[in-house]
């Protein structure tokens, strides 16, 4: 009975990853990084242009928003300049049917 409660455990912890998910984990996350990873590109090369005398130090995704049929993605991004440190926000507009650029928004911020 111990060896079976142990060997149930084992195998719990083993395959728990995927109990919420037919997909494995591995396939979600390529998904997930396919999805944003192109316009966290764009939203780095935009913060470099805007700021060109500023190092980009971190970096966050904050998520994708719908406004009908244009989905924004968000980025923050922390820069330094000297001694001034300052926070980038960028905007992306994309056309959702297309998945072109509409446009981008960038804007300093205190951090």
């Amino acid at each position: 009975m111990i060896l079976a409660n142990s060997l149930f455990l084992i195998f719990s912890l083993i395959f728990s990853s995927n109990i919420y998910s037919a997909e494995p984990l591995s396939h979600q996350f390529v998904a997930v990084q396919d999805g944003y990873a192109q316009w966290g590109r764009l939203a780095m090369q935009t913060a470099k242009q805007k700021f060109p005398d500023a190092q980009i130090v971190d970096y966050r995704y904050d998520g994708r928003t719908n406004e009908g049929e244009t989905a924004i993605e968000q980025f923050k991004l922390w820069a330094k300049k000297g001694q001034e440190e300052f926070g980038i926000v960028i905007k992306i507009r994309i056309d959702q049917k297309t998945n072109k650029l509409k446009n981008i928004q960038v804007t300093k911020t205190q951090q």
